[in-house]
């Protein structure tokens, strides 16, 4: 990361890859874990001047802040990740300025999600900032840019109907359940992860497929008990998940692992067909499963592809979201400006003290230079001049003291 950089909008940027251009798999390779999130936040503290935070979800890896160029944003995020340089380039994208304010609220109020008006994003990026927040890593630009974010998501979901209806990844995967299997002939569900994505799955099961026989697994099992207390669901110990993965017709995994956490050697004394649902980028269910006879594997990407009634009402309401963005956008540039206008003002009112010379009167100084200033902020504010900022204060400071 950079030494030294001016906090300006022009140095702002975000990078990264997303689901238009890749697929899980690839995705995988890019996806940033906590312990990936560590390193790159220390390596960030080495710098005085160094400003980011880091999304990574099943959707996208994405880098959002300050660098000399996009490149440099992603090689530095790249040097964490299991994928190389040479192939993020080949498929991520870039913004700068603001273009990449831009990006940042839509991205933020569900407008680029593969699920449209999936706010599960808005919640990931509060974790993302924190966690660079902590670390220091959050200066007076980026950490305004997310606040006046999050206040427009909460606008969007106030004043519009956006959001409404059910629909995720977790809740695409009921839905692809109940279309498969009738609920008198569905058999048991096996679901691996008790983390954020498989609890919503966990209640979406209990919800929409009440009568559903739930087995929850997880590495942790206080975690799997606690959620099996709230939703009705028997565990088993992980490492004791043999027998629960070969009898269950539906295997769901939304796991973090780094490593796949179902293969086709998990499944030596098969029981009929099933469906296994894999929820995780990285892919937590290896390929090698489809060896196995009647085993059907769906990811994320086949589950984005919703149609439904309620997608179509979301894209109803896309101007008004995009409203709602371009009058937060539009609040955090008066912001911006106005600070920009402190720096002309305060550079503006040192210049002016070194043209004091000794003959004038202490007072008459002060009391110059500040007329000419307070003047000045109020061209600023009226007329937004800039070129010749300096040339009319000085004049105008001119005439004052000679006259």
């Amino acid at each position: 990361m950079p030494e030294e950089l001016i906090k300006d909008i022009a140095n702002f940027f975000v990078v990264g890859l997303n689901y238009k251009k890749t697929d899980a798999s690839l995705r995988g390779k890019f996806a940033i874990n906590p312990t990936q999130y560590q390193i790159l936040l220390d390596k960030g503290k080495e710098s005085p001047s160094a400003s980011f935070f880091i999304l990574s979800t099943c959707n996208r890896t994405e880098i959002f802040g300050f660098g000399n160029s996009s490149e440099e944003l992603g090689k530095f995020l790249c040097s964490a990740t299991e994928g190389s340089f040479s192939d993020f380039e080949e498929m991520s994208y870039s913004f700068q300025g603001r273009a990449a304010i831009t990006h940042l609220f839509k991205v933020a109020s569900g407008i680029d999600s593969q699920i449209l008006g999936d706010y599960e994003v808005t919640a990931q990026i509060k974790m993302a900032v924190k966690q660079s927040k902590a670390s220091g890593l959050m200066n007076n630009f980026l950490e305004r840019l997310v606040n006046e974010v999050f206040a427009c998501t909460k606008l969007i979901r106030t004043n519009t109907a956006f959001s409404s209806g059910t629909v995720s990844v977790s809740f695409a995967a009921i839905q692809l359940i109940k279309e498969k299997f009738a609920q008198e002939e569905l058999g048991k569900i096996l679901l691996i992860g008790a983390g954020k994505i498989g609890s919503n799955t966990a209640k979406n099961i209990l919800h929409y497929i009440p009568r559903a026989n739930l087995t929850i697994v997880n590495r942790t099992n206080d975690r799997a008990i606690n959620l099996a207390a709230s939703t009705g669901a028997t565990t088993v110990d992980f490492d004791s998940r043999s027998l629960a993965v070969n009898e269950a017709q539906v295997i769901i995994v939304a796991t973090q692992a780094t490593e796949p956490v179902l293969t086709a050697t998990d499944l030596d004394t098969v029981q009929g067909p099933k469906l296994l649902i894999d929820l995780s980028v990285p892919c937590n269910i290896d390929k090698d499963v489809l060896s196995v006879v009647d085993m059907e594997l769906i990811g994320v990407d086949e589950l984005s592809k919703v149609n439904d009634q309620t997608l179509l009402n979301r894209k109803s309401e896309i101007p008004k979201v995009m409203a709602q963005i371009d009058f937060n956008m539009n609040l955090f540039y008066e912001w911006y400006e106005q600070r920009l206008d402190a720096k002309k003002l305060k550079r503006l009112k040192t210049h002016l003290q070194q043209l004091t010379t000794e003959v004038a009167t202490e007072t008459l100084g002060t009391s110059s230079i500040q007329k000419t200033v307070n003047g000045m902020a109020k061209k600023l504010k009226s007329e937004n001049t800039a070129g010749c900022f300096y040339l009319q204060a000085l004049n105008e400071y001119i005439s004052t003291n000679t006259n």
